[in-house]
């Protein structure tokens, strides 16, 4: 299965960052509801937001496929799927206060488009993985949870 992966340093200031379309670079969404923060993500139009155990910069892969990831659960804290629309085809990886316009983006298939979000503690921070692949708009399901405070 072909991917295309890339690896960043993000700011989690606040305990969260952003994926989200390029070209309609959506609002934040201000509602977290108790629900959001036992996922730790949370999705409005164009936006999914991640929120982290850690503040600060964390290592943020990202991995692009065609198709689902296989199931590596085991390996990490907390695993969520969501879905998010990037129309463009572009998604830019964005901290709250980072200056967008030098955020990190990657292609991805434009349109709906589900995620996989993975998280795990390492020593003094947080790694997350995010995959996404083509699929329908579904409801945020966690796999593994482990709760954002």
């Amino acid at each position: 299965m072909r991917s295309d992966t890339a690896s960043f340093d993000v700011a989690a200031e606040f305990h969260q960052f952003y994926l989200m379309d390029d070209e309609s670079q959506p609002p934040i969404p201000e509602a977290i509801t108790d629900q959001d923060m036992a996922a730790r993500v949370r999705v409005a139009p164009n936006i999914a937001v991640l929120h982290t155990l850690f503040e600060g910069v964390i290592p943020v892969t990202l991995q692009v496929t065609q198709a689902p990831p296989l199931d590596d659960s085991s390996n990490w804290d907390h695993v969520v799927e969501f879905s998010v629309d990037v129309p463009s085809g572009r998604v830019v990886v964005a901290g709250c206060v980072s200056y967008l316009p030098e955020c990190p983006r990657m292609s991805v298939p434009a349109g709906s488009l589900r995620g996989r979000a993975s998280f795990r503690t390492v020593p003094n921070s947080e790694q997350c993985r995010v995959n996404l692949w083509p699929g329908s708009m579904e409801s945020t399901h966690v796999i593994k949870g482990q709760h954002a405070s």
